[in-house]
């Protein structure tokens, strides 16, 4: 999905909904289905552009036409306003509509333009947005939206509040996506016959990106080079790890001529990543050479885990040095079939 502009608004605006406050608010017209990068109005004697970094745009859901007439105590609730703060924006603003937006997040962060004025700025560059996660589920969106057309509200559970937290969280914590299918289900709007594969979060699972990127074809395939075949590769085996409930220490950079992975819980664990068709000769001495350098008493405990993945196939002389230093070997589609085991059948992977 693609991002052309920003939509700078309200401070107030911006924090309602990028919390989860509103979902509509006062503005005026916008076609039904357009996407915008959302910033907030920053405030500044002059009209300078201002460079500030998002992880939310808004699809513009729903109009609806108001005026004086047809507002009261009840609406101003359901926006989380005051009557006279309300009946004030009316009628300080001209053609302005009750929009309702539905908000998504993403990372990482994408730098857009803002300023001292509402409104439309075009983003530095043409922007690819993958995996947006939506901030309200799809019932509970329409259970909101119906409650301000109908002016009527209804208690919202402490429940549905935590599920709005976790959908936030789910953009980098595997273990909140797992847990908000949970919360959907309990609350009767997921279906609980369903699996979590079927939920948009896990493409990256239906996809069969981890066995997928471990095969060094897809570099010819997608003209990646070396390098960044092996990047690629290197990032899905930490969200995969993650997904089965390793804390990744992502403040670790790998690379070229670095360690490649490092978990701290439930235990230690060590990992090289070969995308190629053999697992090379050097791969044993490297993870030993590099594990050291990294942590030499962490890598040195009994019960760290070191791990070599790779989907070729591993050499009479890795096999051997890895038995002497009691490395573990595995294939990515093994790694690949575990998370989806997770993915069917949470509490089916015991890491131990």
């Amino acid at each position: 999905m693609r991002l052309e502009l920003s939509l700078t608004i309200d401070p107030i605006d911006y924090k309602k909904l990028t919390t989860g406050e509103n979902i509509a608010i006062l503005f005026r017209p916008f076609p039904i289905g357009r996407k915008f990068a959302l910033a907030p109005l920053i405030n500044t004697d002059n009209s300078e552009k201002i460079k500030f970094c998002t992880n939310t745009y808004v699809e513009v859901i729903d109009k609806e036409v108001i005026s004086q007439d047809k507002i009261n105590n009840d609406l101003a609730k359901l926006l989380n306003m005051t009557l006279e703060e309300l009946q004030a924006k009316l009628s300080n603003s001209d053609n302005l509509l009750l929009m309702y937006f539905r908000v998504y997040c993403f990372e990482p962060q994408i730098k857009v333009l803002t300023s001292n004025q509402i409104g439309f700025m075009p983003l530095p560059e043409l922007t690819e947005i993958k995996n947006p996660v939506p901030l309200f589920s799809d019932h509970l969106f329409q259970k909101r939206k119906q409650e301000i057309k109908s002016r009527q509200s209804s208690e919202h559970s402490k429940l549905e509040n935590l599920q709005i937290s976790l959908n936030q969280l789910s953009i980098t914590n595997p273990s909140a996506q797992v847990l908000n299918q949970q919360i959907q289900t309990f609350l009767g709007y997921g279906d609980s016959t369903s699996t979590m594969l079927n939920n948009q979060i896990l493409d990256w699972i239906k996809d069969k990106q981890i066995s997928t990127l471990g095969n060094r074809s897809i570099e010819l395939e997608e003209k990646k080079t070396t390098y960044q075949a092996g990047t690629d590769f290197e990032n899905i085996v930490k969200r995969g790890l993650g997904f089965l409930g390793f804390t990744i220490d992502y403040s670790h950079k790998g690379g070229a001529g670095g360690l490649d992975l490092v978990c701290l819980k439930p235990y230690p664990l060590f990992g090289e990543c070969k995308a190629g068709k053999s697992i090379p000769n050097a791969t044993v001495v490297q993870l030993l050479n590099l594990g050291t350098i990294r942590n030499n008493e962490l890598f040195q405990k009994t019960d760290t885990v070191k791990l070599i993945i790779g989907s070729g196939k591993p050499t009479a002389q890795v096999l051997d040095g890895a038995n002497v230093h009691k490395m573990a070997i595995i294939n990515p589609i093994s790694l690949q079939k575990l998370v989806e085991l997770k993915a069917k059948y949470d509490g089916a992977i015991n890491l131990f």
